[in-house]
């Protein structure tokens, strides 16, 4: 598994793509994530880096996001998944 000694680089935060029905549009993702890991001088991607739409996933459906961006690049690159934290106020 690759590794990031440095954190020199880009790492950039993957917008997850939706279907019509509000789903995970798993083609989509894959082609994103290989997009974006084909740049030069990109690191590693993030996924659920706080792009906005990561507060509308469950966390079942963070770690789909990962699993889907981790095993399309097949350790090309480092996958780091970002820790989301929600406040709730009652």
């Amino acid at each position: 598994m690759p590794s990031i000694e440095n954190y020199r680089g880009i790492i950039p935060a993957i917008a997850c793509p939706f279907t019509p029905d509000h789903r995970i549009d798993e083609p989509a993702l894959r082609q994103l994530a290989s997009w974006l890991a084909g740049h030069e001088g990109v690191v590693a991607v993030m996924t659920n880096g706080h792009t906005g739409e990561v507060f509308s996933l469950t966390p079942a459906e963070r770690a789909e996001v990962t699993r889907i961006v981790a095993d399309e690049l097949r350790g090309r690159l480092p996958v780091i998944s970002s820790i989301v934290l929600s406040l709730l106020h009652t």
